[in-house]
């Protein structure tokens, strides 16, 4: 009988090495991804072609500058330097 339980203890040891080995890929483990499992999708997605971000005839968005603004906001300098000094006080060097 203990001979039965020790063989079951060195199985479910084995079990529980195998379990976690298999968990393991270059995402989680320093394994290079020529290891990972062939079976596993790298990406659902379909390829189209197209390289990603703006496409070479997208116009863009860029707001221009306005000579002449409506209104303007003068916000204070607050905060302190790299030396911990307050901004207003720090000379220019």
């Amino acid at each position: 009988m203990r001979e039965l339980e020790a063989q079951v203890a060195v199985l479910l040891k084995r079990l529980q090495e195998l379990e976690g080995r298999q968990a393991k890929n270059s995402h989680t483990s320093n394994q290079p991804p020529s290891q990972d499992k062939p079976w596993q999708p790298k990406s659902e997605r379909q390829k189209t072609g197209r390289s990603s971000g703006a496409q070479p005839d997208h116009p863009g968005n860029t707001l221009k500058m306005s000579a002449h603004p409506d209104h303007t906001v003068h916000l204070p300098v607050t905060g302190h330097c790299e030396l911990d000094r307050v901004w207003w006080r720090v000379s220019s060097v």
